[in-house]
């Protein structure tokens, strides 16, 4: 079920899309002259294939020439000790019903044209009915993707370091279903 937004097509992503993604990956971590927007850290390719493996699940904004112009990774937390609403100090028992929206990223090229918001929203219709929690990081010094997310809804849960040492918003929005 692929989603036609304009000039990009939306589509759920498994893992033979691992490596186009971590390649956009690296490509924008390379490109950001401030590398605390972008906390890409130790990120190996096998661990983008894990994360595209169901449970998770990755959205692909291509354009119409199937050029990847941003990707969004989602994730299905099993553990408590590595998820977000732990690290945001929630109730443990809201992790069965939560959503990561974990990792997402636009090429430059194709900035300022709302793909990071639409590929959240895309994902959203994808989740498990059970989901009721989604949970995300950003940069306090991120304007544009904390404006993003935030008028999806989500509202910062804590503030705190993150990924290596660098400050990240914990966000959080509860889904009406």
């Amino acid at each position: 079920m692929d989603q036609y937004t304009g000039r990009y097509i939306l589509s759920r992503a498994s893992s033979e899309e691992a490596p186009a993604f971590y390649g956009l990956m690296r490509s924008v971590y390379r490109e950001m002259p401030d590398k605390d927007l972008f906390a890409v850290g130790d990120i190996e390719l096998s661990w983008m294939q894990t994360a595209l493996t169901p449970p998770g699940f990755g959205i692909s904004a291509r354009t119409e020439s199937g050029e990847l112009a941003g990707m969004l990774v989602v994730l299905l937390p099993e553990s408590w000790d590595h998820s977000l609403a732990n690290a945001a100090g929630l109730d443990p028992d809201i992790l069965p019903c939560t959503a990561e929206m974990d990792m997402s990223c636009v090429a430059p090229q194709h900035r300022g044209q709302g793909l990071q918001r639409r590929m959240l929203t895309f994902a959203e219709t994808l989740l498990p009915e059970t989901t009721r929690y989604l949970l995300c990081t950003v940069s306090p010094h991120n304007p544009a993707s904390l404006k993003s997310v935030l008028a999806l809804g989500y509202r910062v849960a804590v503030t705190r370091k993150m990924y290596g040492g660098f400050l990240r918003h914990i966000l959080i929005k509860q889904l009406q279903r």
